[in-house]
């Protein structure tokens, strides 16, 4: 009974000392709250925000059954297609779609649109007003495009094809618009620009002027794993892909035997009428006939003349037909939608940031603690002897300073988890839901990463706490409780002599307490780090749009027309009376095959004359590239994602799927799109088809820029204008969220120096209270004492900021590589102004600090010794 009553005393006795130690050093124990809340919620307030945002994109295109896979093929797909895909093991369901270019035009704009056919199951649309069409004269249309065109529901409107005529895919009339839309594919409208999307019911094609089905949107049998951002959703749709391309070859080449020899018979009738009409003899061959048509374009006769077009639509025709023969059905997944690789982009940008940035306050809060919690018992040195002498045994001290602690790290990290939910969350999927067309306003807490801090936390405390403790808890209670003996080191002279007092005096203050110095430099370092990093990235990022706005590009503005020789004409006479110097160059979206595919911007003109209005400087040299007709000019970024250089070969699909092999010219500097640029000769060498130019670039410095708009309205071949500085958006929209990251993480990076500079100050300054106050005594001013204590801090404010200025060069120039986009290259340049900001902003900050804390000097009494 006694011996449970003793214990009883003992462990209420021992919780009574453990708070009582937290009480005595209160600052301490705040300052570990402190730095274990900015921690946390920088980690995790980042990883919310962009496992959020993945959940959400991912359940928006789930609810929606947006497409798993996307089917397409260079000769149309056929009905007995269709049913092999449905066929296809791992194929759930799949749909029919028809599209049609198309191009809106109004009194206020023109517009280039995707004129696409109503899904039922895959691929869904709701109205945001409105409703849906329902018959073959309505349709519905994003609502961006109604504010261009100035339409509103209930309008009549007429769509036309691209080159302006009726379009001879769809039906024709006037048609009405039902309501507005969000469409899946366009829902991050900063993306880079695209046509707009008119949504009509499929009977709205003409299946008579339609050469089979276009394309088909499939979905896969993936219930238990629909999360699209996850590995084995990846794994899956790959599975069925490469099942899929194993039918898709089979069926193509049985659609390409058909139509050559569906081809074959067209020739012999068309040999058959040429020779009736005395323009061919007889008993000629296939390959006789077409070299003969081919030399007939160069006679100017009657009977030729009469059959240009007809004889030129053949032939292109037939070498087009020759050209896809080893094509095959075009497969794409979910990644194919510039909109999902935008929200995977943002994502995995948040996620790098945390991944970098993050670790740097993990990294200081370790040290940190660990440096108090060591300071704290060795300060206590003689009470853990008594502790030892009064029974208690090593696990029982241990414990006392493992629950200072771990009870300081598991409070700041529940704060931290809650600023990151309601704060840190909310706020950074605010500022990207301006950026899509579906709520992003959902914040939530993820499991995993929640435990792993809290976790983490514990372990983090409990290591540095036994780390911290273990020599002491080595000791006898004998040896604790005795005063502790110097340790002297007789020389014979002294290699410090030129060295004065005070220096001398701080190398070996800096020695005798080497883990408070270093966690000090690391702190001051930290805190310069991050901020280099974050000035470096808003300076560094800034340049880019600049540079490529004035060193870059030198027009104005960029006129897009239909490709209509006649209208084309026109225009230039319009640009001609206005004064408004030009370019005019074939622009066209192309695909590019470099690992993967992706989407380039293919500029095809007057190399010499383009020049001067887009600059193109060899990255090697800074010198404009010489005009060649050898190759194609390829951009910086596009060659140092793929590993790229001059002579090597890239392959380019045209939008009608013309597959060429080019070799690369030559490299160009550009930090804004991915354009292509080649020579008229060049791309007349490598594709088949008639070229007509539809795009000016202009510079309408001497021009009247409304009258010159007003007058391009009345031309039934201008499409719209361009404004050069707009292309600034698709910039914007990719950095605008990470500089609100960026500005936050200097605040956050200057509030946790300032926690843990007045935490190792304070701790400094209750060290050498006795040695303080004897120089008091002895006649030292305030002054001249606080000069005394200063001198460290000024060692260690420069060697943290030394470190911290290098440091910051390294994050930034990884933060700004790992964010760069295959549309954007950014600058990675030194930023000497950063390291000045940087460098001014610490070195104040630290003395501000320390003169807070060493105010408390002058409060100092004998008695305190």
């Amino acid at each position: 009974m006694q011996k449970n009553l003793y214990g009883k005393k003992m462990k209420t006795a021992f919780i009574k000392d453990a708070v009582r130690n937290i009480l005595k050093n209160k600052a301490s124990y705040i300052s570990i709250i402190l730095i274990s809340f900015l921690g946390v919620t920088s980690f995790l307030g980042l990883d919310y925000t962009a496992t959020t945002l993945r959940h959400i994109g991912s359940d928006e295109y789930n609810r929606l059954n947006y497409r798993d896979l996307e089917i397409s093929s260079p000769l149309f797909l056929t009905e007995e297609d269709f049913n092999e895909i449905l066929a296809t093991e791992g194929i759930k369901d799949a749909e029919k779609v028809y599209y049609s270019a198309g191009r809106a035009v109004s009194e206020k704009a023109r517009q280039n649109i995707s004129i696409i056919s109503l899904t039922k199951r895959i691929n869904k649309t709701e109205a945001i007003e409105g409703r849906l069409p329902e018959i073959i004269s309505e349709c519905a249309i994003e609502k961006r495009l109604a504010d261009d065109m100035g339409w509103n529901i209930g309008d009549r409107v007429n769509l036309y094809s691209r080159l302006g005529e009726k379009n001879e895919d769809i039906k024709e009339g006037i048609f009405e618009i039902t309501g507005f839309i969000n469409h899946l594919d366009h829902t991050n409208p900063k993306t880079p620009e695209y046509p707009y999307v008119v949504l009509v019911p499929e009977a709205f094609f003409s299946y008579d002027s339609a050469s089979g089905i276009m394309a088909v949107e499939a979905l896969i049998d993936n219930e238990e794993n629909n999360y699209r951002f996850g590995k084995s959703y990846t794994e899956n749709v790959e599975n069925v892909s490469e099942k899929l391309k194993v039918t898709g070859d089979k069926q193509y080449s049985l659609r390409y035997e058909e139509l050559r020899s569906e081809l074959s018979d067209e020739t012999q009738s068309y040999i058959d009428e040429l020779i009736e009409e005395g323009i061919l003899d007889k008993g000629i061959s296939e390959e006789e006939f077409v070299y003969n048509l081919k030399l007939a374009l160069t006679d100017d006769s009657e009977e030729i003349q009469s059959h240009k077009d007809l004889i030129k639509e053949y032939l292109d025709t037939r070498e087009k037909l020759v050209s896809l023969k080893d094509e095959g059905w075009l497969i794409t997944d979910i990644r194919g939608s510039s909109n999902f690789i935008s929200l995977m982009v943002d994502c995995d940008n948040i996620t790098k940031l945390e991944m970098t940035m993050s670790l740097m306050f993990l990294f200081i809060g370790i040290l940190v603690i660990y440096a108090t919690i060591s300071k704290i018992i060795n300060e206590q040195r003689m009470q853990v002897g008594t502790m030892k002498a009064f029974g208690f045994g090593k696990g029982e001290v241990l414990t006392k300073y493992l629950f200072f602690g771990v009870s300081a790290n598991l409070l700041g990290s529940v704060l931290g988890i809650l600023a990151s939910r309601f704060i840190l969350e909310v706020l950074l999927l605010k500022n990207y839901n301006v950026y899509y067309t579906f709520d992003t306003v959902k914040p939530n807490v993820t499991f995993l990463p929640t435990l792993f801090i809290i976790v983490f936390s514990i372990l983090l405390a409990s290591a540095s706490g036994f780390f911290a403790c273990r020599r002491l808890l080595g000791l006898s209670a004998v040896s604790l409780l005795s005063p502790r003996t110097p340790r002297i080191k007789r020389k014979n002279g002294d290699k410090n002599h030129f060295l004065n007092l005070y220096l001398r005096l701080i190398i070996r203050n800096s020695l005798m307490d080497a883990k408070r110095v270093i966690v000090t430099v690391v702190s001051v370092a930290g805190c310069c780090a991050l901020i280099v990093t974050g000035f470096t990235l808003k300076s560094d990022s800034d340049k880019c749009p600049d540079r490529h706005f004035s060193e870059i590009i030198s027009y104005d503005e960029k006129i897009n027309a239909i490709e209509n020789t006649e209208y084309v004409k026109e225009i230039e006479d319009i640009l001609k009376e206005n004064g408004a110097p030009y370019v005019l160059v074939y622009e066209t979206n192309v695909s590019v095959r470099m690992g993967k595919n992706d989407i380039g911007n293919l500029i095809c003109g007057d190399i010499a004359a383009f020049e001067n209005f887009y600059h193109l400087y060899d990255v090697k040299t800074g010198q404009p590239l010489e005009p060649t007709d050898l190759g194609v000019y390829i951009p910086r970024r596009t060659a140092e994602l793929y590993s790229l250089k001059e002579g090597d070969e890239i392959t380019i699909t045209s939008t009608d799927y013309q597959t060429v092999k080019v070799n690369i010219a030559g490299v160009f500097e550009n930090y804004i799109g991915t354009p292509l640029v080649m020579s008229e000769k060049c791309y007349d060498r490598l594709f088949i088809g008639q070229r007509i130019p539809n795009t000016f670039y202009v510079k309408t410095e001497n021009a009247d820029a409304e009258k010159l708009e007003s007058e391009l309205l009345k031309n039934p071949g201008y499409n719209n204008t361009v404004k050069a500085e707009e292309s600034r958006s698709l910039f914007d929209s990719a950095t605008t969220v990470i500089n609100i990251v960026i500005v936050l993480f200097i605040f956050l990076s200057v509030l946790m120096a300032a926690v843990v500079l007045v935490n190792l100050t304070n701790m400094y300054l209750l060290q050498k209270k006795s040695e303080i106050t004897i120089m008091r005594i002895n006649g030292f001013t305030v002054s001249e004492t606080i000069g005394y204590m200063m001198r460290e801090t000024i060692l260690t404010t420069i060697t943290g900021i030394v470190l911290g200025c290098a440091t910051g060069y390294f994050l930034s120039y990884r933060i700004l590589c790992a964010l760069e986009q295959p549309y954007i290259h950014l600058i990675k340049e030194p930023g000497i102004a950063a390291w000045l900001i940087g460098a001014g902003m610490t070195a104040v900050f630290v003395l501000l600090v320390n003169l807070f804390v060493l105010g408390k000097i002058r409060n100092f009494k004998l008695s305190d010794i």
